[in-house]
């Protein structure tokens, strides 16, 4: 999503407990820090996808 300044910022998709429906959030509304550095490392790891691709074997 582009700002008003031309930067780009992240949204995530949130699946909020006790709730049916998840909504996407700013980055900068999410203060959860070292909670998205982590997901971000393990969506960006490449041996994410070679463990995905030996369970299915």
């Amino acid at each position: 999503k582009k700002t008003r300044y031309g930067r780009t910022r992240r949204e995530y998709l949130v699946f909020w407990k006790g709730y049916d429906e998840p909504s996407w959030v700013d980055e900068i509304d999410l203060n959860w820090g070292a909670l998205l550095r982590d997901f971000d490392r393990g969506r960006t790891d490449p041996n994410r996808f070679e463990a995905m691709q030996s369970h299915e074997e």
